[in-house]
């Protein structure tokens, strides 16, 4: 919606109309089986109550605000880990 909304906004609705929806129905597909995949991940974690989110260089701030979220929504133990090469 926020695609079709976003051409409509632009007065590019018109063009290609057909191709939009296409690709609309496309990203519906690639979200159902996202969804489907994430719910099988979710069933198998659901019991664990240790997590380690592992990350080098810049991109270990992120493992901790990744631990940090997870503690905050689920109260479960977690920590943001360097990874050593």
């Amino acid at each position: 919606m926020l695609y079709l909304l976003a051409f409509a906004m632009d007065g590019r609705l018109s063009e290609g109309k057909e191709k939009i929806i296409g690709n609309i129905l496309t990203y519906r597909k690639d979200l159902q089986t996202n969804l489907s995949e994430i719910s099988l991940i979710a069933e198998k974690l659901k019991d664990k109550r240790d997590f380690y989110f592992l990350a080098r260089g810049i991109n270990f701030a992120m493992a901790g605000e990744g631990a940090l979220k997870l503690k905050e929504v689920c109260y479960v133990h977690a920590e943001g880990m360097p990874r050593e090469n």
